[in-house]
């Protein structure tokens, strides 16, 4: 329940502040071991990375 709702709120935050029309989502489990990456085309903000990574 916890990864759906990061993902539902980068892709609403993407949406919403950055105007993201395009995303990318990769789901891996290795060694028990569970990660997400998000990645959109959304405006970065300056000094941020474009693509938020939870894990």
């Amino acid at each position: 329940m916890k990864l759906f709702q990061i993902t539902q709120d980068a892709l609403c935050n993407a949406i919403r502040r950055a105007q993201a029309t395009k995303f990318r989502l990769r789901l891996e489990i290795v060694n028990g071991k569970v990660t997400l990456r998000i990645a959109d085309n959304a405006e970065a903000l300056p000094g941020l990375v474009p693509a938020c990574v939870a894990r």
